[in-house]
């Protein structure tokens, strides 16, 4: 009966450590001027491309469509995961052809760091042209502009919003702009197991981006050691319980 008792006890513990939601990365970009990677404390490292071209300007970080840095941060492994920060598009330097300037990172299985590009954020110049805007739209893994599927209201280059970047294991990756409107991607999904960092990206025909305040809310994927430790706290307590009250029955029988 014990065994029957503690069993059931396990299997509840390890469904309710399974997972958890909370933020598990913010970034103001509050560095001085420079490049973002060598910042004091930075937590941002080159992916590709070359070294120290993305940079903090007064507190928010400048995406340069004639420069080729691409910069990653990683976060706890996650199952989900909602990227929100504020987009405001230079009026300078709008997008041509566009192309994917921020993603997710994730892997199709738990070896190494997360090394794929999912929930792939895109940026080009409206179907029908209009004077300083611009579309923004979502991917899940196929690297076209193509492939992405875009809100229907048009954005304004030089206003700030507010965008959430989504994508969730074996679901679409999302996008939502406040106040604006949301849609999910539709592209054929890589087998995404677990999620662990965010990227920014610089390449041409994407405009200049000024960026700030990212903030990640993730449902985070528990280590096994965690999940054991809870398990036996709870057992331990279990047994102590169950066994006390076998002798408070035993004494008054």
């Amino acid at each position: 009966m014990l065994k029957k008792f503690i069993f059931g006890c396990v299997t509840t513990l390890a469904v309710s450590c399974q997972s958890w939601g909370a933020i598990v990365f913010t970034e103001s970009f509050t560095y001085p001027d420079g490049p973002l990677v060598t910042r004091p404390g930075t937590p941002w490292i080159t992916s590709s491309g070359t070294a120290n071209e993305q940079n903090v300007v007064s507190n928010e970080l400048f995406l340069n469509d004639n420069e080729t840095e691409d910069t990653r941060a990683n976060f706890v492994d996650s199952s989900s995961a909602l990227a929100t920060f504020q987009l405001r598009m230079d009026p300078l330097d709008l997008p041509g052809t566009g192309g994917y300037f921020a993603h997710l990172i994730g892997d199709t299985d738990f070896i190494g760091a997360p090394s794929d590009f999912i929930a792939r954020l895109y940026v080009r110049q409206p179907t029908i042209p209009a004077a300083g805007e611009y579309q923004i739209g979502v991917g899940n893994t196929t690297g076209t502009v193509g492939s992405a599927v875009y809100l229907t209201t048009n954005l304004v280059a030089g206003t700030v919003y507010d965008v959430t970047l989504g994508f969730t294991t074996g679901s679409n990756a999302s996008l939502s702009v406040a106040g604006i409107g949301s849609v999910n991607a539709t592209d054929a999904a890589a087998a995404i197991v677990r999620l662990g960092g965010f990227g920014w990206r610089q390449t041409t025909n994407t405009g200049d981006q000024f960026v700030d305040n990212l903030s990640i809310d993730a449902t985070a994927v528990p280590e096994p050691s965690s999940m054991a430790l809870v398990a036996l706290v709870g057992i331990v307590g279990v047994a102590s319980r169950y066994r006390r009250k076998n002798a408070s029955t035993s004494v008054a029988a």
